[in-house]
């Protein structure tokens, strides 16, 4: 049976206003229902949920302070009966409390009294827009359902004796599933590509009209028979291929097929950033030009060349190093002025740290463009990169450090770790905040600091250094001692043996785990890159870092091994020794410990994890909204430069899917925030830069073409601005047969007079 059709994407949606000022109440009524929208108003927060329990919304715009229930209970009750609805709340006054409650429960937007009508309807339109885009998209997944299942059953009906056993269970699964049985949509295209093959050529079927265009172009050429030879060729080798493959089962307990690596890998950005990690430099230089030579996005160009400059100064290959350099801030430039000056600050201290001679003019470069934009983490490395490599002091050091130091700023010194230990180690009688921060560094980079080490003979940075060796583990510190003790300084011999004499006290160092989970996976352990051959235990991983608190074995067990429990639990324990030799290969430790509460990570292990760090930096710059704006922006900013692509890549578990959808809307929640700041502060530069991000990510938003138009119009960039709105409403008009909004054509207006 047919699943209902949302209703027309060009429905009125329903609003209900929640106000208990009448006035105030029948002014935002009337004022909506001239947009044409479906409004319904009450005075108070128990009579929305009176007449939300009866009639479905769409938005629900309310007063935080009302009668009797206050707005936000008003709007948690209402969404726990329906979850999708979307929330706006106006209030007088703004406290923590309540900037956690609206972050608690996902609320759009809050406008603060007295407020300009045309910011609130403004504020109702792109919300509206999103709905109707959800809508439509919903509508879109439906149909697509629907003539699979169309094709599934007269497949299942009539022609499963000339099917493959994989096409016929696609056939008959589908026929009876209310959605899409494959988790993998490249499994599902597959096997897709098959059955439209089988049925063109064996079967002839006769598609309903409304089926037309439902297929991916190459699946409906198949349908039709309009396919030339060299593409049924093509897909029928694309078929044979899936099919050899389908038959292979692989065993729970060996290796990972090659497919099920890929998978892991994510993105081509990801597999050249394994390759470089790894050290397979060959390997990682041909990625990253593939990447170059396949893709137009300009942050994947921006993140290759300076991939390319890595290895290019490894291998100390200086006029390549230029190059790709020079080749990376111009596709920064094209991202934006942040990440064209965040682009300068990189180039500038790789040529500094290779000894290239161009070095202080780019240093001064940096700079002064970091001082011009005010962007505070690049100013702060160049500065200290200044004092590092040109013995210039940098002005006000300890307070450079501290910001640094900020959760939001520290990846960015982890990364400059080689060069920054050497600047802190270097130093005699450092304040207390520079302790601090060269603590914090050292614990965070055990590996940078063995380097350091391992190739310095300077007798002062190593005196320095001896009181922290207790921050490496027993290898590295044997290696580290063996180092020193062939070094003939008579003082630093004999501060070697004092210092040698305490290692019995020493406390165990705990295992440094870094994991990135965005465009693909990534793990090291103490910075040494992990191979990742199995799928299933890395994603047990995954899980139990994502959840961050005892997890239930039985819990585990449905999840990931669903069906007999005596296999199942034999498989997770498979699966955690496998975990324990890769986290813990000299066996000293057990990394997982079981709690009353299920299975969790041991504290002995320091765990980075870049969807944490994503998640609590939205999550702080959502509680700062009300009182720091500054520091919201802070974590915002850092916020987008950790979300490099979507949650666990090529992933396609409901647990990851629905993570993955979490950090998506944070994602574009901090790109909305930090475009519509700018916006409002007058700086066009920032407000272009996290708009075009949004654009780019979506580019049927007419929220996001709008901002970006208007930043544009701005930077008097007025060719630019009629390009970006004939790009959108193209978009818009062939996939969402939707008009332009009024502020699309009325920025278009403005761009065209101002020529």
């Amino acid at each position: 049976m047919s699943q209902p059709v949302p209703h027309d994407i060009q429905d009125p949606l329903d609003i209900l206003l929640v106000e208990d000022d009448k006035d105030l109440r029948d002014s935002l009524r009337e004022v909506l229902e001239e947009e044409g929208y479906r409004v319904e108003a009450v005075p108070s927060g128990t009579d929305a949920i009176a007449l939300a329990a009866h009639r479905r919304f769409d938005l629900i715009v309310t007063d935080i302070k009302t009668p009797g229930t206050d707005g936000l209970t008003a709007l948690e009750q209402v969404k726990e009966g329906n979850p999708e609805v979307s929330g706006i709340v106006i209030t007088g006054y703004s406290t923590e409390e309540f900037a956690l409650r609206a972050a608690r429960l996902q609320v759009e937007n809050y406008l603060k009294k007295p407020f300009d009508i045309d910011d609130f309807l403004r504020t109702v339109d792109r919300l509206a827009e999103k709905k109707r885009r959800a809508q439509a998209q919903l509508a879109r997944e439906v149909l697509y359902a629907e003539a699979l299942r169309c094709l599934a059953t007269q497949m299942a009906a009539g022609h499963s004796q000339r099917m493959h056993p994989a096409v016929e269970k696609f056939s008959r699964q589908t026929a009876s599933s209310s959605g899409s049985i494959w988790r993998d949509p490249r499994e599902q295209l597959a096997l897709e590509t098959l059955a439209a093959l089988q049925v063109s050529v064996e079967c002839g079927l006769d598609w309903p009209s409304e089926f037309a265009n439902v297929f991916p172009p190459r699946v409906s050429q198949a349908l039709s028979n309009e396919g030339d030879s060299t593409l049924k060729e093509h897909l029928t080798l694309s078929a044979r291929n899936f099919l050899a493959g389908h038959e292979m089962e692989a065993d729970e307990h060996e290796a990972t097929s090659e497919d099920e690596s890929d998978s892991l890998r994510g993105s081509l950005l990801n597999v050249a950033l394994l390759l470089e990690s790894a050290e397979r430099h060959a390997e990682a230089q041909e990625a990253f030009q593939n990447l170059l030579a396949r893709s137009a996005e300009p942050l994947d160009r921006y993140l290759a060349y300076f991939g390319l400059a890595r290895l290019a100064r490894l291998h100390q290959r200086s006029e390549a190093l230029e190059s790709y350099t020079e080749q990376a801030v111009a596709e920064g430039m094209k991202l934006g002025p942040l990440t064209h000056s965040q682009a300068l600050a990189e180039r500038a201290i790789m040529l500094a740290s290779a000894g290239s001679a161009s070095a202080e003019t780019a240093l001064s470069e940096a700079w002064t463009v970091a001082r011009q934009l005010k962007d505070s983490s690049s100013y702060a490395l160049v500065s200290l990169a200044q004092e590092h490599f040109l013995a210039r002091p940098a002005a006000n050091k300890s307070r450079l450090l501290s910001y640094l130091s900020q959760p939001e700023q520290f990846p960015l010194a982890t990364e400059a770790s080689d060069w920054l230990l050497e600047l802190l180690l270097n130093q005699v009688g450092p304040s207390p905040e520079e302790q601090r921060f060269l603590g914090k560094l050292l614990r965070a980079s055990p590996a940078a600091f063995e380097r350091l080490l391992l190739r310095g003979a300077d007798v002062a940075l190593l005196s320095n250094a001896l009181p922290h060796l207790e921050i490496l583990g027993p290898e590295r510190r044997q290696r580290v001692l063996r180092h020193l003790h062939g070094i003939d300084d008579t003082a630093l011999a004999g501060k070697v043996a004092q210092w040698s004499g305490t290692q019995d006290r020493l406390r165990r160092e705990k295992t440094v785990l870094r994991v990135f989970s965005f465009s693909g996976i990534r793990l090291y352990r103490d910075d040494e890159a992990l191979e990742m051959k199995r799928k299933k235990p890395l994603l047990l991983l995954l899980y139990l870092l994502y959840r961050n608190i005892p997890v239930g074995e039985e819990n585990l067990v449905e999840l990931f091994w669903p069906g007999d429990e005596s296999k199942a639990r034999a498989s997770l324990r498979t699966n955690l020794s496998y975990l324990r030799k890769l986290l813990c290969p000299d066996g000293k430790l057990d990394p997982f410990l079981r709690q009353a509460g299920g299975l969790v990570l041991s504290d002995e292990i320091s765990i980075w994890f870049d969807f944490r760090e994503f998640d609590q930096l939205v999550s702080n710059g959502k509680r700062a909204t009300a009182n720091s704006p500054d520091r919201t922006g802070d974590c915002f900013r850092s916020a987008v430069r950790l979300y490099r692509g979507p949650f666990l890549e090529n992933i396609y578990e409901d647990w990851a899917l629905q993570v993955r959808d979490q950090a998506s809307l944070a994602y574009e929640h901090c790109l909305n925030y930090l475009a519509t700041t700018g916006l409002s502060e007058g700086n066009w530069a920032q407000a272009f830069e996290y708009a075009t991000r949004g654009l780019r990510r979506d580019p049927l938003s007419q929220s996001f073409c709008e901002m970006t138009m208007q930043a544009q119009i701005g930077l008097q960039r007025y060719h630019d601005a009629l390009k970006t709105f004939e790009q959108c409403e193209s978009a818009i008009r062939l996939e969402l047969e939707l008009e332009p909004s009024t502020d699309m054509i009325r920025y278009r207006e403005t761009a065209k007079l101002s020529l």
